[in-house]
């Protein structure tokens, strides 16, 4: 008897403990605290992780708001993160690519399968990059694969499991800039939730309607992950979705003010996940025009001998590190060009896609004293990332050319041949490394980032048959003077003879 009196205390002492940090797992109310269960990253975590460039933002709605799962329970279980990142997250992308509507639990995604691998027994916290690196290197299998309960955390999946998780995966994860109101609300216009940590303290757990988070207070009882599921300007706030059940304060949700954003989010812990596409008929190999590694040399690999010509370019590490793999452009100091000779291959393209990894070092050019505005940045200079015309005026106003207009570290898209053209609202900072692919099918011309579709735009455009005959140039033009040079390095260099797909835009990225 005393021996099982010993073990019952002993049992109340664990369960009690547990509670202390896990919750309910039944309904919660609106004054019932939740469970935790977030780890706060470690540099190591972050370490080289790339910032997301930002997606269009001249043309915002006034409010957006995504189609998620329905609001879930973490219960007595610290998987808050697993919740956010695998339940909500990644439900909202297999339902949107499947264009299902979360009607069953095979259209729910497991958050035991991302948490178990992790906590592998021990039931302790987890970051939200370890939670994504589960995503991006092995996925996630549906509730129905795994279903979930919140008593343990030792239960591996199966080969079964596995292999169904691998259909459901992110291609990259990035870090969203918590201060950049529009890159933030771009985000969600673009169909993405942003995963966030944030302290919970008393101004969490007693919030009152309209539950609007705007301020802290009180003693902070441990790290939580929620998921940024919509904005709204009426009310300047972010939508959230929590784990806590549906009937936890705004139907399972809160509000985090525009203004508190920042202070809300721990740290930089404000991510984003991109997921994978991929099609049976994805070949990155097929229509290639040009091919240049940049391996040593500006030769062309995929056969049809449109090797470049260096002058003024140096070799540079590439965007992986490796040395003498890419050639760096001195901008209006020390320019710096690679020519391709006209040949019947670039003549005769009317869909293309032009794929090159850049850097941009500077936006010190030629034009630097420029006072116009682009997607609402004022504009600082252009630069020459690839020309096809000639040297002269007329020819100069019908060349085929895709330049880089610049303001306060950031860079936008100008594509045009006579007086056409368009300035794209992507931008990105200097001395970050990112593939840009510019697809064009007829009248439309697509602009990828990193694998992810960033802009999507019609007008007859040029092509490359409009200046048929002309030479191609890489980091200046040859219109006299400097010829609006680049001031970054270029790796990887490709043109296609058609528009690639997203899918292959991935591939391309992990190349």
């Amino acid at each position: 008897m005393k021996k099982k009196i010993i073990g019952f205390f002993a049992l109340l002492l664990i369960l009690t403990t547990q509670s202390c940090k896990k919750g309910d797992s039944t309904n919660n109310p609106s004054n019932d605290p939740g469970g935790l269960g977030l780890t706060y990253a470690t540099p190591a975590e972050t370490a080289g992780v790339p910032w997301t460039p930002d997606f269009i933002t001249s043309s915002l709605p006034a409010s957006s708001f995504l189609s998620m799962p329905p609001i879930g329970n973490q219960g007595m279980q610290g998987s808050c993160v697993s919740w956010s990142a695998a339940y909500a997250g990644m439900s909202f992308f297999m339902n949107r690519l499947n264009g299902t509507n979360y009607s069953s639990n095979q259209q729910l995604c497991s958050p035991k399968y991302v948490y178990n691998q992790i906590s592998n027994g021990a039931c302790n916290g987890t970051s939200i990059p370890q939670n994504l690196n589960i995503l991006l290197n092995k996925g996630v299998c549906t509730l129905a694969d795994m279903p979930y309960n919140d008593f343990e955390c030792s239960l591996q999946p199966n080969s079964t499991q596995n292999t169904a998780a691998a259909y459901n995966k992110i291609f990259a994860w990035k870090k969203v800039d918590k201060t950049n109101l529009n890159q933030l609300k771009s985000c969600i216009a673009a169909k993405y939730p942003i995963f966030i940590a944030v302290a919970v303290d008393a101004s969490f757990d007693n919030l009152p309607p309209p539950y609007i988070w705007s301020s802290k207070f009180g003693t902070v009882r441990g790290g939580h992950a929620l998921t940024v599921v919509g904005y709204d300007d009426s009310k300047a706030a972010f939508k959230i979705q929590n784990s806590w059940g549906p009937y936890w304060k705004d139907n399972g949700c809160l509000w985090i003010s525009y203004s508190f954003f920042p202070s809300a989010v721990v740290g930089n812990e404000c991510y984003i996940a991109f997921p994978q596409i991929t099609n049976a008929s994805d070949n990155i190999s097929s229509g290639l025009v040009v091919n240049m590694p940049f391996n040593g040399n500006a030769n062309d690999l995929s056969g049809n001998n449109n090797n470049g010509t260096v002058n003024g370019a140096v070799l540079t590490a590439d965007h992986k590190g490796n040395a003498n793999s890419a050639y760096k452009f001195g901008g209006v100091s020390s320019p710096g060009s690679i020519t391709i000779p006209s040949s019947t291959s670039l003549n005769n393209i009317s869909s293309y896609s032009v794929a090159v990894w850049l850097r941009m070092d500077s936006y010190s050019g030629e034009d630097g004293i420029s006072n116009n505005v682009v997607d609402g940045n004022t504009q600082t200079s252009w630069q020459t990332l690839m020309y096809k015309g000639g040297n002269v005026s007329p020819q100069n106003n019908t060349a085929f050319r895709f330049f880089l207009s610049s303001s306060l570290n950031q860079f936008g898209l100008y594509l045009g041949s006579g007086a056409g053209g368009q300035a794209s609202g992507t931008y990105s900072h200097t001395g970050e490394w990112h593939l840009y692919i510019f697809a064009k099918q007829n009248t439309t011309l697509r602009l990828y980032v990193d694998g992810v579709l960033f802009w999507d735009f019609t007008n007859p455009y040029a092509n490359f048959t409009d200046v048929t005959g002309y030479n191609l140039m890489l980091g200046r033009s040859p219109v006299p003077g400097n010829g609006v040079p680049l001031n970054g390095a270029i790796d990887d260099f490709r043109i296609y003879n058609r528009a690639i797909t997203q899918g292959e835009a991935q591939l391309l990225y992990k190349l």
